[in-house]
């Protein structure tokens, strides 16, 4: 069943002579529970088609429908409604609150939304994650791997109907890199829907499908068959056919 569709979605920017546009008329669709990967060349759109589905940008054409639910010209009050309620974010820096201990940025989210059973749901979370003795900590007192975790944990919190990951693994080093995509990994196979951007090969290979985004395009997509090692190289080869030196940010 979709969760996500995007009708004929376009997005520019500037005016004028200036006009440019990023991405070209562009249709998707993303299923309950699917774990879906964009990669493509650095400037290619990938990270500007995630802002769009993720309604952290409105697109200049077409239709993005969320549970059935147009949302590409929703006014901003509704959209913050419904980044609190159905979405959650990771991105490559954290945006950890800095002033904030990482009980209070768990429960950050739920403050917001006015949820009941905060401090309930904060143990639990933190309890999954192995962030249990780190609470009273503040962000400048974490590891990098520690600040990933409490941030997956911010967007976990509120279980929300999909996680949008942009370059989730772009600070991390291999183990914790690693780490967190067993995390990723795990949701997903709790009927959890991610969509997650990547240039890293290795960190596509957990998805079970990946859209290749060539000149504001989609260009092509890959399945995998379950088998994560076969997956990796036709990611590899996929690099290699649209430019893989390019597949840096």
């Amino acid at each position: 069943m979709p969760i996500l569709v995007g009708e004929n979605v376009t997005k520019s920017i500037g005016s004028g002579s200036q006009l440019r546009e990023i991405i070209h008329p562009t249709s998707f669709v993303v299923e309950k529970g699917e774990f879906l990967g964009i990669m493509g060349p650095s400037g290619a759109g990938k990270s500007t088609l995630l802002k769009v589905m993720s309604t952290m940008l409105t697109p200049t054409g077409g239709k993005v429908f969320l549970n059935g639910e147009n949302i590409a010209r929703l006014k901003e009050k509704a959209l913050g409604e419904i980044r609190n309620e159905q979405l959650g974010f990771v991105f490559q820096d954290f945006n950890l609150v800095e002033n904030l201990t990482v009980e209070d940025n768990l429960a950050l989210p739920l403050v917001i939304g006015k949820k009941e059973n905060i401090l309930e749901k904060v143990t639990k979370m933190s309890t999954v994650l192995g962030l249990k003795n780190l609470l009273k900590r503040y962000p400048k007192e974490l590891s990098i791997g520690q600040k990933q975790r409490v941030a997956v944990g911010r967007a976990l919190i509120n279980e929300p109907d999909i996680i949008f990951a942009d370059e989730p693994t772009g600070s991390l080093d291999s183990k914790n890199a690693t780490e967190l995509l067993r995390y990723l990994e795990k949701i997903n196979q709790n009927q959890g829907t991610i969509l997650m951007v990547t240039h890293d090969a290795y960190t596509a290979s957990f998805c079970q499908r990946i859209l290749f985004i060539k000149d504001g395009s989609i260009f092509s997509e890959l399945f995998s068959n379950g088998n994560r090692q076969e997956f990796l190289k036709k990611i590899l080869q996929m690099q290699a056919a649209v430019g893989g030196d390019l597949f840096r940010d």
